[in-house]
């Protein structure tokens, strides 16, 4: 029963009482009688909509995993890419990623924080990364001598905490925080003149 505007309308009001709620409270502590109040909506509203709160939870977290899903695809480093190009290229995808997780931060935090969520979501984003590694090996881009599972684990981590600390509760520029996390990655932390020196 999702038909006309006003049926729209009131998804769209519990979908988003559904987002902030829970990433104030967290998935277990928010409760339908919560999102419906939030929502302005009755309980008999929320059920002509969703069956349960899971079903609301994995509604949210689709519509964000698809957007992420197209992101990634995206992100695939053509075959005819100069490799003087590269770290640009890279800058560049992982600043389109942090615009969409700064574009909606409430539900960011609940992907890569919610223990019901998490694991699948870190799964889905660590396969698109191990296969783009690969694929940068093949080309020449990156180092072969480290596991492309290892550079992804590593990668993950660095994103999730990235993510959550400089652009959700700082709110600093996803531009910024890209050219700082390529240069980490590409060029480690040392500095290059001793570096060169080792």
């Amino acid at each position: 029963m999702r038909r006309g505007t006003k049926g729209t309308d009131s998804e769209k009001r519990i979908l988003e009482a559904a987002i902030a709620l829970i990433a104030e409270r967290g998935y277990r502590d928010t409760k339908i009688s919560d999102i419906v109040k939030a929502a302005g909506l009755t309980q008999a509203a929320f059920y002509l909509y969703f069956p349960s709160k899971e079903a609301v939870y994995q509604t949210m977290l689709e519509k964000f995993r698809a957007r992420l899903t197209e992101h990634l695809q995206a992100a695939v480093m053509p075959p005819s890419l100069a490799a003087e190009q590269f770290p640009e290229r890279v800058k560049r995808n992982l600043e389109g990623l942090f615009e969409l997780f700064q574009e909606q931060p409430a539900l960011t935090k609940i992907f890569l924080t919610e223990e019901n969520g998490l694991a699948e979501a870190e799964n889905g984003i660590r396969e698109a990364i191990i296969s783009n590694l690969m694929n940068n090996q093949a080309a020449g881009y990156v180092r072969t001598d480290v596991q492309p599972r290892m550079m992804a684990n590593s990668m993950i981590g660095l994103l999730v905490q990235v993510t959550l600390t400089e652009l959700i509760a700082h709110r600093r520029p996803p531009r910024d925080v890209a050219h700082e996390l390529t240069d980490i990655l590409l060029f480690g932390l040392a500095r290059p003149e001793r570096g060169a020196q080792g």
